[in-house]
């Protein structure tokens, strides 16, 4: 009503003018009266918009400006990152740009969170030097050289020492709580080495597998263990690891010799120190016995510990 009167009174005005100032164009008068009350309603307006700014937190009144000059609520998200600080992330409502408080975790400030470094996450919270900055192709795992406990479910660890990813799995299937998955990958062969000798004449090789579609880029070999099962026999094992990149079990074309299995009182492992660690995506990985183990009905256990290539 107030702004009615305001324009109501300006007209008369105006019209009073018009009237004792004859010799002026009428077209001209009404144009400037146009103009005056479009001034006054401006003026009104932005009188009200500073009322209301007054009765808002600093938030709600910032996004009223930014839709003032025509900022959809997309462009407003990306521009407005508030800082970070560690009582943020400890919980405490204190955080932002001008020290206003909120009691919310939009996603903004989530989004925030991830795409820090962890020297510009703050110091003294939990989370210092877990999380590395978040690209479109990765992101950071909370991660250490020693087992943590992961009391809530869905948790997750990464054990750069043992090298496993663990998890904490709730209990709504068959596992309860705790469980791990490990990066290091293991294959276990039980043979009679003399029945198998005598068995495959032609290059005397005990295939293990085919380094196929679960490893595109190829395994690395980390540590073998050969063991007689009845001890020491009569005769050692005389063999070798081989990948075999033709393949075709052929030991004498495009086959490495991966490191060599002699054991010695029926015993023999490595961790370091092979011949050659990687075998490439499409070769063969197999045994080639270089003598007669001659020793009947007897039982070797052959474990093969490897990872599978990243890149």
């Amino acid at each position: 009503m107030k702004k009615i009167a305001l324009v109501l009174v300006l007209i008369l005005g105006l019209c009073g003018s018009l009237y004792a100032q004859e010799t002026v164009s009428s077209d001209i008068q009404i144009l400037f009266l146009k103009q005056r009350i479009q001034i006054l309603e401006q003026q009104l307006r932005i009188k009200d918009l500073e009322q209301e700014a007054m009765k808002k937190t600093p938030l709600e009144s910032d996004m009223d400006a930014a839709a003032e000059v025509g900022a959809s609520a997309n462009s407003y998200t990306e521009n407005f990152t508030p800082s970070l600080t560690a009582d943020y992330l400890l919980g405490i409502d204190n955080f932002g740009e001008g020290g206003w408080a909120v009691n919310r975790f939009d996603l903004v400030n989530l989004q925030e969170l991830f795409q820090q470094a962890p020297s510009t996450i703050g110091s003294g919270t939990p989370n210092t030097g877990a999380f590395t900055t978040l690209t479109a192709t990765s992101f950071g795992c909370p991660n250490s050289a020693a087992d943590v406990a992961l009391a809530d479910a869905g948790k997750m660890h990464l054990n750069t020492t043992d090298e496993q990813l663990s998890f904490h799995s709730a209990a709504d299937g068959e596992i309860s709580g705790e469980a791990s998955i490990s990066l290091i990958n293991h294959i276990a062969i039980t043979v009679d080495p003399t029945g198998y000798y005598n068995q495959e004449s032609t290059y005397r090789t005990l295939p293990i597998m085919t380094i196929g579609d679960d490893a595109p880029e190829g395994i690395q070999i980390t540590e073998w263990r050969v063991n007689y099962v009845g001890g020491d026999p009569t005769t050692e094992l005389d063999a070798d690891l081989m990948c075999d990149t033709t393949p075709d079990f052929n030991p004498a074309d495009n086959a490495t010799v991966m490191d060599i299995l002699d054991t010695t009182a029926g015993a023999s492992t490595a961790d370091t120190g092979f011949d050659s660690t990687n075998c490439a995506n499409g070769s063969k990985l197999y045994i080639r016995f270089g003598a007669d183990p001659t020793d009947a009905n007897v039982v070797i256990l052959v474990d093969v510990w490897y990872y599978n290539e990243e890149d």
